[in-house]
Parts: structure tokens; C-alpha cells; sequence
């Protein structure tokens, strides 16, 4: 993979020792990009980016590192667990946006009881299911 990357320390780690420290750490930021309705500029929801510590490869190469490390469904699951507390921290009137979460199809296809998890998760967190596209 050749990828490296510098901790806050200066320590330098291959993939699968930043990939564990991401995931362990939860060490994933979650981003509001507006998703904008071209023809009159009002914002139609809010897509929910997540991003790695500072130093850290970008995205696309963190989850193709982390499909070839055998740890997709863990980053998906610390990135979408970061997006939907976001979420939850907004004040109420905001939380009854649209919001779309990106999800890894493989972890879709291959989660047994992903919905039974996130809707599980929409509830604990007081989400309505509703403003949240997956």
C-alpha cells in the first residue's frame, strides 16, 4: 500500500497501525457539506463527511486501505457512529434537516444486522429515522 502516516508526535506508522489507531481512537471528524438546490440556492440538507486526524491520508485512501487491511466495516462504523452524534449535538430545529450518510455497499451487503444497528442507534440518539438517508 505504501501509505505512512505522522502522528501529532511525529511518529511515523504503516497502514494498518494508523487504520487501528483511527478506528480504536474513534479518531474520525465528521464535516457538514450542503447539499444545495442549484435552481433557487436554498439548502436542501447536509451531507456528513468524515475525515481522519490532520495528518492522515484522505479519505478515499483510508477506506481503500482499510478493504485491503480487512477492516472496512469498522472505519464504516466509527465514521457513520462520528456523522449520526454530530447530528444528535445539533439543536433540535437543525436536527430536522436531511441528512446523507455515506455507507460502504459491502458493509450493506455483507451486515447481517446493520438495519436493526442503526436504527437502534437513530433511537438512542433520539434521531427521527426520517432525516437520515443512508
Amino acid at each position: 500500500m505504501g501509505h505512512s502516516w505522522t502522528d501529532e508526535e511525529g511518529g511515523v506508522h504503516g497502514p494498518d497501525e494508523w487504520l487501528r489507531r483511527i478506528v480504536s481512537g474513534r479518531l474520525i471528524t465528521p464535516h457538514f457539506q450542503p447539499i444545495v438546490d442549484l435552481h433557487h440556492g436554498a439548502v436542501l440538507g447536509w451531507e456528513v463527511l468524515a475525515r481522519g486526524p490532520e495528518t492522515s491520508p484522505p479519505p478515499g485512501k483510508l477506506f481503500a486501505a482499510a478493504a485491503q487491511l480487512g477492516l472496512l466495516s469498522e472505519l464504516d462504523g466509527v465514521c457513520r457512529n462520528a456523522a449520526l452524534g454530530a447530528i444528535a449535538r445539533l439543536p433540535p430545529l437543525l436536527r430536522s434537516r436531511l441528512f446523507f450518510i455515506n455507507v460502504s455497499p459491502n458493509v450493506i451487503a455483507g451486515a447481517s444486522g446493520a438495519k436493526d444497528s442503526l436504527q437502534a442507534e437513530l433511537a438512542r440518539l433520539g434521531l427521527d429515522r426520517r432525516n437520515v438517508v443512508i
